[in-house]
């Protein structure tokens, strides 16, 4: 099943259950994934979209989990709504997964060198696509090559 899919069916789900936390959720998500591909010519969003798409909501909700706790608020709800989101991304890597799957490319490498900064990302990104969080890998990354 496509994430799409998956996301209409848990949408739908939501709305039978009145669950006052997933259905507002997944509706907004569902019509923000499926704009993607309508927009593009009427075709059928790809998982990797829904996944791009999934991350900058997470990385929204992140940034509102944080003004909220600095206010004294209460963050329960976005993070009921951050657990629902985490569902639809694959398994993310590790930080030692990142850094030993790092070590064993630069040991490949050459001449290893902050100048391989892009070629080891890449090769990453291409291993593992959509399964780490870039910045983490990008900060792994610069104090091996360093």
């Amino acid at each position: 099943m496509s994430k799409l899919l998956q996301i209409k069916a848990d949408q739908l789900q939501a709305r039978k259950d009145k669950d006052p936390i997933a259905k507002p959720l997944l509706t907004t998500l569902l019509g923000a994934v499926e704009a993607i591909g309508k927009d593009d010519g009427g075709r059928e969003t790809t998982d990797n979209e829904v996944e791009l798409k999934v991350k900058n909501f997470l990385k929204l909700l992140n940034e509102t989990i944080v003004a909220v706790e600095e206010d004294g608020g209460d963050t329960s709800t976005f993070e009921a709504e951050k657990v629902i989101l985490e569902g639809y991304l694959p398994q993310q890597l590790s930080s030692d997964q990142i850094t030993s799957e790092v070590a064993a490319f630069i040991v490949e490498l050459d001449e290893p060198s902050m100048k391989m900064m892009g070629k080891v990302m890449g090769h990453l990104k291409s291993k593992h696509p959509n399964m780490f969080d870039n910045k983490l890998a990008s900060t792994i990354i610069r104090e091996q090559l360093s």
